[in-house]
């Protein structure tokens, strides 16, 4: 019985020594601050759309497999190139202020959508509009407060590519 009790104090003394710490030395130096992270930014590049009359001179945004929540809470910028170089932001006037573009999102069924409309916000009457490419990012909320603080200007597509990393 001595010799279980001896065993049984010499293995409690033998845990409690090895899970006891010394002191802890001095922390070493910071490193640097990463780049900011854009994981979450989503870029979708899509081809060219004619908007007409036979699609109500709107242009629709899907984004694949991408859960609704995720888009639900992420700003969405779209970007259209109307001639080549020249890269327009939906929701204002479009080349030559030919037309107004007003996008908006439907949660029925996560879409994305850009219509023309004329100068006065009337329905367009103008002719058909080609548009070479688009671009449509989604923002987290996280990446939102980090733009505002380094006054990212959101209409122009290239400083949304710098402060994304994404082209």
């Amino acid at each position: 019985m001595k010799k279980t009790i001896f065993a049984l104090s010499a293995a409690l003394m033998f845990v409690f020594m090895i899970s006891c710490k010394g002191p802890e030395g001095p922390a070493g130096p910071t490193g640097p601050t990463g780049p900011a992270g854009n994981e979450e930014v989503y870029l979708f590049t899509y081809g060219s759309k004619t908007l007409e009359s036979l699609n109500g001179y709107s242009a629709d945004y899907t984004f694949g497999t991408l859960p609704a929540s995720k888009i639900d809470e992420s700003l969405i910028l779209i970007y259209y190139s109307a001639f080549s170089q020249e890269w327009n932001m939906a929701n204002g006037a479009g080349p030559m202020a030919i037309y107004q573009t007003i996008q908006y999102y439907s949660s029925y069924d996560s879409t994305a959508h850009v219509y023309l409309a004329n100068g006065d916000g009337s329905y367009y009457s103008g002719g058909d509009v080609t548009w070479d490419s688009s671009k449509v990012y989604l923002i987290p909320p996280s990446m939102i407060r980090a733009a505002e603080k380094q006054n990212v200007d959101f209409s122009d597509i290239n400083a949304v590519s710098r402060f994304t990393g994404k082209k």
